[in-house]
């Protein structure tokens, strides 16, 4: 009966990949609070690149406490609740 020494030197570890972030947020984003699911509106990024999505009411319930940890506001597109409302109202 034969061995095989097996040497794990040669194995590289790569690092996982962080899927680019799109600068606007789509249909398919959604809140990531448990089950909201509803539509996110902001986006809160720490410095290693990590990022959270909430949609207007958890984004707004959320702020102070992110900003006690480290995170900052990277998108923010609250505005097109109040552009979609207004463009409701005239029809």
């Amino acid at each position: 009966m034969s061995t095989t020494a097996v040497s794990f030197s040669d194995t590289t570890q790569e690092t996982p990949e962080v899927p680019p972030v799109s600068a606007t947020f789509t249909a398919h984003d959604r809140c990531d609070t448990g089950d909201c699911g509803a539509q996110a509106y902001t986006r809160w990024t720490l410095e290693t690149g990590h990022d959270l999505i909430f949609c207007f009411h958890h984004g707004n319930l959320a702020e102070p406490a992110l900003m006690t940890k480290g995170f900052s506001m990277t998108l923010d597109e609250r505005h097109k609740l109040v552009v979609n409302k207004l463009q409701g109202s005239e029809n």
